[in-house]
This record gives structure tokens, sequence and C-alpha cells, in this order.
């Protein structure tokens, strides 16, 4: 089996463990660092009311739109178990709101 390019030193041909952690906690790598760490607190104070209110720019439209997409599937799943089970959810909603039409 193969290691993966970036594992090697591209010069000697080593494998480097220090190009191991790059790839693991580098910019680019999808494990939280310290930054992500700081962004989860200073939301929360911001959501608790303890914190200042944060600006939407352009680098947090990536964040709206990621949290759309679960938006979306927990939509989609809560319609379809509407009409997966319309006598169940008949009993608190009205018969309209079921309908196709």
């Amino acid at each position: 089996m193969e290691e993966p390019a970036a594992l090697r030193n591209p010069d000697s041909g080593k494998i480097e463990l220090r190009r191991f952690f790059t790839m693991l906690f580098g910019p680019d790598s999808m494990v939280p660092n310290l930054q992500d760490w700081r962004d989860l607190v200073d939301h929360n104070k911001w959501f608790f009311g303890k914190g200042p209110s944060r600006s939407l720019t352009a680098g947090r439209m990536g964040e709206v739109r990621y949290f759309a997409v679960f938006w979306g599937v927990a939509i989609i799943g809560a319609s379809g178990l509407v009409m997966w089970f319309p006598e169940f959810f008949t009993r608190f909603l009205p018969g309209w709101a079921i309908t196709s039409r």
C-alpha cells in the first residue's frame, strides 16, 4: 500500500513525521484548530447575549450556506414523515397542511 505523496519529502523521497503533522493540523486540515475554538467561544458568547454581535462578512457566508444544507435535510425529512404517517400527523395538524393541492 502506497503512502500519500504529501508524506514524502519531494527532494529525498523519505517519509517525514513533520509533514504528517502538517497534513493533520495544518491550515488546510479538517481538524479543529485554536482559532476554531476561539470562534466557538465568541459565537456562544454572542448567542447568550454576553458578547458583541458578529457581522456577516463574505468569509462567513460559507458557514451560512453550510448550515442551510442541514436545515434543508431536516425540512425534507420532516415532510417525508408527514407524508408517510398522515393519520398520526392529522391528530394535531389540519388536513390542508398535508394535502398537496
